[in-house]
């Protein structure tokens, strides 16, 4: 569902946010968790961007930008600081690899904007 809603992600990136988009917030950042908890499962050298074309690694890199716009608006008591490392490292990888496949041209609401 996360891909699906990168649109929500999009515009609610540079907004003020609500009470509905601190929910969206939180539990993105479960689901962005589980994702971090399934690669360190996983183990080896697995990388979920390995098996997504470049519109899905935008597509997750506008996620990110979402929850990097927002991290400072969490409760204290809410530790998602591992997650945070985690979406930090990623956000670099899937810039390198769309501006590697990609270059100067954009994709329609190209994360790198």
């Amino acid at each position: 569902m996360l891909l699906i809603d990168s649109d929500v992600y999009r515009v609610s990136t540079d907004i003020e946010l609500n009470k509905t988009s601190r929910t969206l917030l939180r539990t993105t950042l479960t689901k962005l968790d589980v994702i971090r908890q399934l690669e360190q499962e996983i183990g080896g050298d697995y990388r979920i961007e390995e098996s997504l074309i470049p519109a899905k690694i935008n597509q997750l890199c506008l996620i990110n930008n979402f929850t990097l716009a927002h991290r400072k608006e969490l409760p204290p008591n809410i530790d998602f600081s591992d997650t945070y490392n985690w979406i930090n490292d990623k956000q670099l990888v899937y810039k390198k690899t769309l501006n590697d496949y990609l270059g100067d041209k954009k994709l329609t609401n190209d994360c790198r904007s």
